[in-house]
């Protein structure tokens, strides 16, 4: 039997086997293999610009502090009572002021056997007649009571600015103590501000509703 097989030849009886491959369209077909590199190339530009969108919209979204165990609940930071202040005197952008206290006695009886006392606030250089006492004792109250919403442990006070704070209250004690409360910047989120006790390391974030009292001005405790 021959070595090779009709299948070998061409019509006119002569060897195929070492013809050229281009006359038995033997030529290799390159068409599907670009077709699938490039379907790869585009899902790698689309991989590469979802990336780049979401890294983008990550640096949009504001940043958010690090909550604590007690996330958004109330934090106490202070819990005192106002009629046991002497003085409180702020310091803040529009100025700042003093307030005194002074306490009233009045009967309750109308033998004069018994009475109450009052602490009534008043604003240092405003007549006392036209004193908006409503103000003052806000003011006095905010800084005896006072909460927060989140702690701050991931960042110093420098960074929450509260080295150079836009608002300091101090508040003298009657029996001679002396404690402030410093005011910083917004956090990033805008939740609040920072605040943080001038005999504490620790770092808060007040919500401004609650602080708004102390960028009070001296001429705002004047009743018209």
């Amino acid at each position: 039997m021959s070595k090779f097989d009709k299948a070998d030849f061409n019509n006119d009886g002569v060897s195929s086997v070492f013809s050229d491959p281009a006359a038995h369209n033997d030529t290799p077909s390159f068409k599907g293999s670009q077709g699938h590199f490039k379907a790869l190339l585009a899902i790698f530009a689309a991989v590469a610009l979802l990336a780049g969108v979401t890294v983008a919209v990550i640096k949009l979204v504001p940043e958010r502090e690090e909550e604590t165990v007690s996330g958004f609940e109330s934090i106490t930071v202070l819990s005192l009572n106002s009629d046991d202040f002497k003085t409180v005197e702020v310091e803040n952008q529009n100025g700042g002021f003093k307030l005194y206290s002074e306490v009233t006695e009045s009967e309750t009886s109308s033998d004069g056997s018994e009475s109450t006392k009052e602490t009534v606030w008043y604003a240092d250089g405003c007549e006392s007649a036209s004193t908006d006492t409503y103000k003052t004792a806000e003011v006095a109250s905010a800084a005896a009571s006072l909460t927060a919403v989140r702690e701050i442990t991931t960042k110093t006070a420098a960074q929450c600015g509260l080295d150079s704070p836009k608002c300091r209250v101090t508040v003298t004690m009657a029996d001679g103590g002396v404690f402030s409360i410093l005011v910083g910047d917004v956090s990033p989120d805008n939740t609040g501000s920072y605040i943080k006790l001038s005999n504490s390391d620790k770092i808060y974030i007040a919500e401004d509703s609650l602080i708004s009292c102390f960028d009070y001005g001296s001429g705002d405790f004047v009743n018209n």
